[in-house]
């Protein structure tokens, strides 16, 4: 009976391992079953445009200073005390404006007493031209010698001789006296006053005390050196079997000036002088242009970025400066093509995708973000201008992409979009690849 039990319980226990057994046999090859690779990664999606064709001039930059067309320094030309110094500091001041004025007490004193010598030496004179009509009626009836004769006669030279000194003094002493009041020459803006009320000034001729600059600075000029290649080229503007006359050419070549830390060129002139000769040492030729600068913000002295229109503007090829990418010093863009599917083994399958290719360029001006392209592109091309990391990443391999339209005007607005980099592919183990970096991207083509 004990025997009986026994052989049961071992059944029991058999039955039961072999259950277990089986669960776990049929819960690994379920888990197996399940376990399937990932789904690939959609493609990536870049935006692309088409070249833009724009009417652009090509240019030549320069470097030029701008300088007043007059600029005067005002010395005094008396010597005295500076009673007055009517004027604003810096301000613009007329032709004929008061800006300084010395004490001319002394100087009227002067030319007080030189009138006075005036009328006095007047006085000689007539007196001596009485005696000489007296003498000339004597000498003919012998009443006097020939010898007082000629005296009076040579009286009359002196006194006439001592009043035009008399009145030469007298000028100069007038003189003094308006030189005590200082004007404005011309019409421009004022410098410092470089003397104040209460001080003494010295005169002189070319050595007097300065008191102020004035310069003129609507007009102005900037004044740049040109090459000799560059002036050939925009001086055959003008016509090409003569060269620039200032009388006849003017306001024929025009320029543009922008002014350090700008990025455009706001300012608008025309050359109206180029020199006589070139620069054997440096192989330029001095050239200036003339700007009305009505606003007055071109300050003589400051340095100007100068460029010079070649030729008339031509239809031209844009696209936006931000689709451009470098390659060991080769400027180069991804354009969108389209290329046969391959399958895993490498086959030609049915059916095309786009993928991005590379494509040098050359370049030309640059302007409100759109660079002008002499040769690479056409105008049917797409140009890929938003998701360049992910283009780069799919060049070589000929990944195919997603493509978004765009135009080229609208790729150099603030608000276009930003392409986020595609998220990696991940790995058996779950984990994301290593994604490459921008500099390992645009190393390879």
């Amino acid at each position: 009976m004990d025997r009986v039990h026994s052989h049961r319980n071992v059944n029991r226990c058999l039955i039961s391992l072999f259950g277990t057994a089986s669960l776990f046999l049929a819960a690994g090859l379920w888990g197996c079953e399940e376990k399937k690779a990932p789904p690939p990664p959609p493609p990536p999606e870049v935006y692309a445009a088409k070249p833009e064709t724009r009417l652009a001039q090509d240019f030549d930059d320069f470097t030029g200073q701008i300088e007043a067309v007059a600029s005067v320094d005002l010395r005094a030309r008396v010597t005295g005390q500076v009673t007055e110094r009517p004027f604003v500091q810096g301000s613009v001041v007329h032709q004929g404006d008061v800006l300084f004025r010395i004490d001319d007490k002394p100087f009227k004193a002067e030319l007080a007493r030189a009138e006075g010598q005036v009328e006095q030496v007047k006085a000689q004179l007539r007196l001596t031209e009485l005696q000489y009509e007296r003498a000339k009626q004597l000498i003919g009836s012998k009443a006097i010698s020939q010898q007082d004769y000629d005296q009076r006669e040579q009286d009359v030279a002196v006194a006439k001789a001592n009043v035009s000194t008399a009145e030469a003094s007298a000028v100069t002493a007038r003189l003094n006296v308006e030189y005590c009041t200082v004007v404005a020459p011309l019409t421009g803006r004022t410098s410092r006053g470089n003397v104040d009320p209460g001080n003494m000034v010295d005169g002189g001729k070319g050595d007097g005390t300065l008191l102020t600059n004035i310069s003129q600075v609507a007009p102005v000029y900037c004044y740049f050196d040109v090459d000799e290649r560059s002036f050939v080229e925009f001086s055959g503007d003008v016509g090409s079997n003569r060269t620039f006359d200032p009388l006849k050419d003017q306001g024929k070549l025009p320029v543009l000036v922008g002014l350090t830390g700008q990025s455009d060129y706001p300012f608008k002139g025309s050359v109206d002088f180029i020199d006589n000769k070139l620069d054997r040492s440096t192989g330029t030729i001095r050239v200036r242009a003339i700007f009305a600068n009505e606003a007055e913000r071109l300050l003589p002295g400051m340095f100007a970025r100068v460029r010079v229109p070649k030729g008339p503007a031509k239809q031209t090829l844009v696209i936006p400066e931000l689709a451009l990418n470098k390659d060991q010093g080769q400027t180069f863009v991804m354009v969108i093509v389209q290329v046969k599917n391959k399958n895993e083994k490498g086959e030609e399958v049915p059916g095309t995708h786009d993928t991005p290719a590379y494509r040098p360029v050359t370049i030309g001006r640059t302007e409100n973000g759109l660079v002008a392209v002499k040769a690479g592109v056409g105008p049917d091309d797409r140009i890929v201008v938003a998701g360049l990391l992910q283009a780069l990443q799919s060049m070589g391999r000929q990944l195919p992409v997603t493509v978004t339209e765009a135009t080229a005007s609208a790729a150099t607005q603030p608000g276009f979009p930003q392409v986020a980099p595609a998220a990696p592919p991940p790995t058996r183990g779950g984990a994301p690849a290593t994604q490459p970096d921008e500099k390992s991207a645009a190393s390879s083509k």
